[in-house]
């Protein structure tokens, strides 16, 4: 699955917007995060990535 992300920081918050391919359909995904988070952004495009994977393993 081939994904391309825009990323925007802000003084408030992190923006990601993809498009990703699942079960045949393509889907927008926009995620918001804050940006004093208690986890780095990092940590959370590494958590997106594997509900990703996951979900893959659903739509096989």
């Amino acid at each position: 699955m081939e994904q391309k992300a825009n990323i925007t920081i802000n003084k408030e918050h992190i923006t990601v917007e993809r498009t990703q391919t699942a079960c045949g359909r393509e889907i927008q995904v926009i995620s918001v995060f804050p940006r004093h988070g208690s986890e780095t952004v990092e940590d959370k495009l590494k958590a997106l990535a594997e509900l990703d994977f996951q979900q893959g393993k659903l739509c096989a």
